[in-house]
């Protein structure tokens, strides 16, 4: 896991921000592990990751090993209050779209995954692995091999720098981040490979993600698909969306590099892998601007936040079945459905007055049949509907009369029909 960045506060995600300085308990130790012990198989677990990946560490990485109570302190620390304001109102934003339930506090859960979950993270800012104390003695070096390659990878490439590429862009930054975590769980399960067999390889990796299935099974669809993307479709991209030709081909490090070189640019392309790999990856993606419509709605308005769901959170509002528990986790076409794809730009806007807030989401759509069924399987019938062309506008909240006013204003200098 890479540490997170402030957006990750908002649906876990993001990547590569350094948290504060981690401060290791005097002895801790983790699977048996004493600090000197850790540090020596770091070096061990190092020299097998740059043969893998095809890389060199340009300065040793040091490990640290806390406990899980020391990493959420550690994971709090880093929260300043613009991140924590920035994480509640995009809260309140997904609220009133319907992506997760009333009540849902992203922030405690946040917290509560680095305590709990976390089996260890790598800190950009410091160049150190931080090992947490409760990993068992059979998931220490599955742990380092992936933590590693985090902080090889961060060496030659920079991963804050390629984050950045995200522009604010939440989507965009969940499929960077689907790179960065997928090439470090295929050099994880080429070392375990490699070191116990493909048998215990695959074991490992499915104890991993049962672990993380049950951790997630009371959490909310947007927030489980949000957490799981990263690491199991990320594997799965870096294979073309072919899991399975990993047993004839293993990592292809071409591939590796030409995602960091030119790295997916939505969820949409790791959910259709080919739209990526095949002819469309150098294509420019047309970016949604909209005005700030303060001034539509009226004195007091003010934008408080700003972002995108990607085709990831549609699929989720047009109710796209997924069981995490199931092996088909794997194939990206079982996490999306027919209303959601073709959609090809989306972009939210959050606006609060006092204790009243508003959700504005545009989505633009390949055609206007695309747009239509979108309409249609919208979950939320709640909310206020606005189809022009290939647009549809949805409002929630307390919009009040203003509902048409305010889809009007956002469309102004947009397209209506795709063949225009």
């Amino acid at each position: 896991m890479a540490a997170p960045s402030a957006a990750v506060l908002a649906a876990f995600l993001g990547a590569g921000a350094p948290l504060a300085a981690s401060t290791a308990a005097p002895g801790e130790s983790a699977a048996g592990l004493a600090p000197a012990e850790a540090q020596a198989l770091v070096r061990e677990v190092s020299a097998a990751v740059e043969q893998l990946r095809g890389l060199k560490f340009k300065t040793p990485v040091q490990v640290e090993i806390v406990d899980g109570a020391t990493a959420r302190a550690n994971f709090k620390a880093r929260i300043d209050p613009s991140d924590e304001e920035q994480a509640r109102n995009t809260q309140a934003a997904y609220v009133q779209l319907g992506l997760i339930p009333r009540g849902t506090d992203l922030i405690t859960d946040y917290l509560n995954l680095a305590e709990k979950d976390v089996l260890g993270y790598y800190e950009h800012g410091r160049n150190a692995f931080v090992l947490l104390s409760h990993v068992s003695a059979d998931e220490v070096k599955g742990v380092m091999a992936h933590e590693l390659t985090h902080a090889l990878e961060d060496q030659n490439y920079d991963l804050e720098a390629v984050s950045r590429q995200a522009k604010g862009d939440d989507d965009r930054a969940t499929a960077i981040r689907a790179v960065v975590e997928g090439s470090a769980t295929a050099v994880m399960i080429a070392y375990l490979s490699r070191n116990g067999g493909a048998k215990k390889a695959r074991e490992e990796l499915e104890k991993g993600e049962s672990r993380r299935a049950r951790r997630l099974k009371a959490a909310p669809s947007f927030t489980q698909r949000s957490l799981m993307l990263p690491y199991v479709l990320g594997f799965t991209f870096l294979l073309r969306g072919k899991p399975w030709e990993w047993h004839f081909d293993g990592m292809r490090i071409a591939d590796i590099q030409q995602s960091y070189a030119n790295p997916p640019r939505s969820t949409r392309q790791i959910l259709h892998p080919e739209q990526y790999w095949v002819g469309r990856a150098s294509a420019p993606v047309p970016a949604l601007e909209l005005p700030d419509l303060s001034r539509v709605l009226g004195p007091g308005w003010s934008r408080a936040a700003t972002g995108s769901v990607g085709e990831l959170g549609l699929a989720v509002l047009t109710g796209a079945p997924l069981d995490i528990d199931s092996p088909e986790v794997l194939l990206p076409a079982r996490w999306t459905n027919k209303a959601a794809s073709g959609v090809v730009a989306d972009l939210y806007h959050h606006y609060v007055n006092g204790g009243q807030r508003v959700t504005l989401l545009v989505t633009r759509w390949e055609t206007s049949d695309d747009a239509r069924e979108f309409d249609e399987a919208l979950l939320n019938r709640g909310q206020q509907l606005f189809r022009f062309g290939a647009n549809v506008v949805v409002l929630a909240g307390d919009v009040g009369d203003r509902g048409e006013p305010l889809a009007v204003a956002a469309l102004q200098g947009m397209q209506f029909w795709p063949t225009q």
